[in-house]
């Protein structure tokens, strides 16, 4: 009986997979995803790792085989894989996907392996959908175990690309990754899906950690053969509320090591991920986002990371350097319906004109509507003459030009006075109607909070305004402590 090979490359994993002529209909469409990964032989032969699959049906009934010694089973979503030992050379993966039982048996480098599906799966139209899980998943697992000492991860992903960078977001099954990449697709603008569930990281010759589309998309058709350097990884938890904060080492290993594939009881493929992760560890930053399935979970982590990428500034105002094409404008854009439904929302600030009450790149704020009337000492989010929004604190109020002395912050006819407690006699101006929100509290990176508003809060406020003459080296202190714990 004749042959079909084709050939395939995933990131720098070349690999072919070789079916009977007979079957060519049915494969034709199963390896429609695919499609963008094909290449020709020299090309996968040539890669860094390569591995073979060959494709036939059994002919007699499928029983396990002689000599088979079970060593690890997993049974998750109506599909059965058993995987063990068949003497000193080879290994087998006994595999049940919904109706149809099948037998992987490869040699213990993973390099060259066969795979057999039942008499008649290939003129039964009804055996399409089982017949596409056993192949994808066979060439999975030898993927993850033959990659897995090269610098290489199969993960359980969903990854979107924004501004030239990847972005995974991890998690247990259900926690609602794809939920997540989702609400990045409808509310942060320039975002696109790279892989809903199985992407390829790597780490690069020069080091730089990568990830690559790959044929594994789970339920969302998304194949693409395109490779972006990762921005930040993600682990995601479902909670009452949105907050983030970076993970410390232990987690992050944790969360890479849970959303890996690989067998790891087997030495070199356990001695190859752990080499991996740590390298990844190393290069990348890793956060932990407790979240709702809502847009303010995708603003706040979009807004954290972004804030991270880009060093700081030492413009106290650096709001002003925004225009209305740039992205975190139109996130401030979203702030304000938020604001305007009254929802509060957790936003990442940046710059140090609030120090040492709201430290820059680091903390988030926690905003409210404004009820009521605004008083002096208030934090507020609002827009500033140049049109731009600044978080800044309320330390007067003017008339407008022409107008009486206004009776209260509420006046439609009021200029109110702010400043940052950071800055040293710089002061900024704005209507009452160019306020946007008032800041409750901090959100600092170990989830802790601390409120704005107190008494307690607007007396150590006061107590930072009669420290003026001195103000200028306890900045200079403080900005020098956050920059040796940055560090640490």
């Amino acid at each position: 009986m004749e042959s079909i090979i084709k050939h395939y490359q995933v990131a720098h994993v070349g690999f072919s997979l070789s079916y009977p002529d007979s079957s060519q209909d049915m494969m034709a469409v199963l390896l429609e995803a695919y499609q963008a990964f094909e290449c020709d032989e020299q090309v996968a032969s040539a890669a860094r790792t390569s591995f073979t699959l060959t494709l036939n049906e059994s002919g007699e009934e499928l029983r396990k085989p002689a000599g088979f010694k079970e060593e690890c089973r997993q049974d998750e979503e109506g599909q059965l894989i058993i995987s063990g030992s068949l003497g000193e050379k080879q290994k087998a993966f006994l595999m049940a996907m919904t109706d149809m039982k099948s037998i992987l048996v490869t040699g213990y480098d993973y390099q060259h392996s066969s795979l057999l599906v039942p008499a008649g799966t290939f003129s039964q139209k009804s055996a399409f959908g089982s017949l596409k899980a056993t192949v994808d998943t066979s060439l999975m697992l030898l993927y993850a175990m033959r990659s897995a000492a090269g610098d290489t991860l199969l993960f359980h992903s969903s990854t979107i690309v924004k501004d030239g960078k990847a972005y995974l977001f991890l998690g247990k099954s259900g926690t609602g990754k794809s939920t997540h990449s989702g609400l990045w697709l409808k509310h942060i603008e320039g975002t696109r899906l790279l892989n809903d569930d199985n992407p390829v990281v790597y780490i690069s010759h020069e080091g730089t950690p990568m990830v690559s589309g790959s044929p594994w998309s789970g339920k969302t058709p998304c194949y693409k053969n395109e490779e972006y350097p990762i921005g930040a990884i993600v682990q995601l938890r479902q909670a009452p509320e949105n907050k983030i904060r970076k993970q410390t080492v232990i987690e992050s290993y944790v969360s890479i090591k849970t959303s890996v594939s690989g067998k790891a009881w087997e030495k070199e493929i356990a001695d190859g991920q752990h080499q991996t992760i740590e390298k990844l560890i190393g290069a990348t930053r890793l956060y932990q986002l407790d979240c709702l399935p809502d847009a303010g979970a995708a603003l706040l982590c979009s807004q954290t990371i972004s804030l991270q990428n880009q060093p700081s500034g030492k413009n106290q105002s650096y709001n002003r350097k925004m225009n209305t094409s740039d992205s975190k404008y139109k996130a401030i854009a979203v702030l304000e319906q938020f604001i305007r439904e009254g929802r509060p929302v957790k936003f990442p600030v940046k710059g140090t004109s609030m120090l040492p009450f709201i430290v820059g790149d680091r903390d988030c704020v926690e905003f409210y509507p404004v009820e009521g009337e605004l008083k002096v000492g208030d934090i507020v989010m609002a827009r500033v003459e140049e049109g731009y929004p600044v978080v800044h604190r309320i330390i007067g109020i003017e008339p407008v030009a022409g107008a009486a002395s206004p009776a209260s912050f509420s006046a439609d006819d009021c200029r109110i006075v702010l400043t940052g407690d950071g800055n040293l006699g710089f002061k900024e101006h704005c209507l009452r109607k160019d306020v946007i929100a008032k800041a409750h509290a901090v959100i600092c990176p170990d989830g802790s909070r601390k409120s704005l508003i107190s008494q307690k809060a607007l007396r150590n406020w006061h107590r930072w305004q009669r420290l003026r003459p001195v103000r200028r080296v306890l900045l200079k202190i403080i900005k020098l402590y956050i920059r040796l714990s940055y560090k640490n």
